[in-house]
């Protein structure tokens, strides 16, 4: 009976886990440099100004 009751809980445990894990797949909260996949305009660096200033600060 005790095996039954591990196995239960563990199996909602692997349930739950695998939720949130495609929930985030579906819909990062974090910038993953890919553009196109959220849609977002404000992720594009301007890698010219980024040079320039590291140029600059030597």
């Amino acid at each position: 009976m005790g095996n039954i009751i591990v196995l239960l809980i563990l199996s909602i445990l692997v349930v739950l886990i695998l939720r949130y894990l495609w929930a985030q797949h579906k819909s990062p909260k974090q910038c993953t440099g890919d553009c196109s996949s959220c849609g977002s305009q404000s992720c594009h660096l301007d890698w010219q100004k980024i040079r320039q200033e590291i140029k600059e600060t030597k």
